[in-house]
């Protein structure tokens, strides 16, 4: 039997397919899949990592996932369909005060977000293998980013406040809107995460002052 130290993250880039990363007690990072019949467990991809990794697919047999490495420095595997490819460090001499959220963005593109240790929100992405890093959004956030996409050249972000403050930032494909408060005041004690599900459709999940859910949707 295996047991981890972090939270496992999980994707699906296709029917029937399921495929799930964990950090294990030797901080090396874990793979298991489902293929449609039956589960596979662990496959061993190595690293030297802290906190919980998280995985997002941009099409079928691609994975891409990011884990926070103990040096504050964001990395990258990804897997294209034959091979798996460890481990890229993303950005350089840029270190992070939070793991990595990340999302894939129609065919070829995937983003990054990370929280520096200013507290600034900090952005990166990749087009058809080229990286474009760090772009800083002027901010005041504490915790681990989380976000979301809804279609081609649309990306949510959302932030957790030092004022306990639920914040959203939104990329129309040209221009970032930064930054609107969704709660309308309400705070909140942990990191959001978000999700979409359909084009024009996503959802928040947050943990509540009660300590229980919140949900919060967003439909045009």
């Amino acid at each position: 039997n295996f047991t981890f130290p972090s939270s496992p993250t999980a994707v699906s880039w296709g029917p029937n397919r399921i495929d799930v990363f964990v950090r294990g007690w030797d901080n090396a990072l874990y793979h298991g899949w489902f293929d449609g019949s039956r589960w596979y467990f662990w496959q061993n991809l190595g690293g030297n990592f802290q906190g919980d990794p998280v995985v997002t697919s941009w099409g079928p047999n691609r994975l891409d996932v990011f884990v926070y490495g103990w040096n504050g420095k964001i990395y990258r595997g990804f897997f294209d369909g034959g091979n798996w490819n460890l481990w890229q460090e993303i950005g350089g001499t840029q270190t992070f005060a939070s793991g990595p959220s990340a999302v894939g963005v129609g065919s070829g593109r995937v983003d990054v977000f990370a929280r520096g240790y200013d507290n600034a929100l900090y952005h990166a992405w990749e087009i058809n293998s080229n990286w474009y890093y760090w772009q800083r959004f002027e901010s005041n956030f504490q915790g681990t980013p989380s976000v979301a996409s809804w279609g081609p050249n649309r990306l949510d972000v959302f932030v957790h406040g030092w004022n306990g403050l639920l914040y959203q930032g939104s990329f129309n494909g040209s221009s970032w809107n930064l930054w609107a408060d969704l709660g309308n005041g309400v705070t909140f004690p942990s990191n959001p995460a978000a999700v979409s599900g359909a084009v024009n459709r996503i959802d928040t999940f947050v943990r509540n002052s009660g300590q229980g859910l919140s949900h919060g949707w967003y439909v045009p």
